[in-house]
């Protein structure tokens, strides 16, 4: 997976980092192969045709990054947004691994 650091917005709580990759989402009981846009220690944008119901718990394998469980946040022209359910240990681990990364390209 191809992660680079985007430009920081003061108000996020995490750093956003564009990725070049893909990942499994688990809905209504079948996996899907979406394609990841952009990715944080919080969330994820995703492309994709689906259109799961906002507000509904998925699990997803972020190619790379493991497995997590998440809530539709909302649909965007191109695909939808995960919230990621963690920990605050978690969302550190996955904020440090992303910024090792990004620095690695």
């Amino acid at each position: 997976m191809k992660v680079r650091t985007i430009e920081s917005d003061t108000r996020r709580l995490f750093q956003r980092f564009e990725v070049d990759g893909s990942a499994l989402v688990r809905i209504a009981e079948e996996w899907h192969r979406v394609e990841c846009v952009d990715l944080s220690a919080g969330g994820l944008a995703v492309q994709s045709e689906l259109r799961p119901d906002a507000g509904s718990l998925i699990d997803l394998h972020v190619e790379t990054l493991g497995r997590f469980k998440g809530r539709i946040l909302k649909h965007t022209d191109a695909g939808f947004v995960i919230e990621l359910e963690t920990s605050d240990f978690v969302q550190n681990q996955l904020n440090e691994e992303l910024d090792e990364k990004a620095d690695g390209d």
